[in-house]
């Protein structure tokens, strides 16, 4: 697979996994989608753990500021 990944609706997904569970085979499906076969699994998985197929946070975590060093006098007075 080359270029960019899919990106998939949880109501795509859903469907995926319910053709998965009615016995399609799973190389076949994923190949026909233009992902991973392994990615389906992860999906099923998730939708069992969490009970959804929406991500948890889009995207790129955000970069925290760095934290301030420890005030040396309140240290030393505590």
């Amino acid at each position: 697979m080359v270029g960019r990944k899919p990106r998939f609706s949880e109501q795509e997904k859903l469907s995926m996994l319910l053709r998965m569970r009615n016995g399609e085979n799973v190389s076949r499906l994923a190949d026909e989608l233009g992902i991973h076969r392994q990615r389906l699994y992860a999906w099923r998985e998730q939708l069992r753990t969490c009970g959804n197929l929406m991500p948890s946070r889009p995207g790129r975590p955000k970069k925290r500021p760095p934290e301030a060093p420890p005030d040396r006098q309140a240290l030393a007075a505590g």
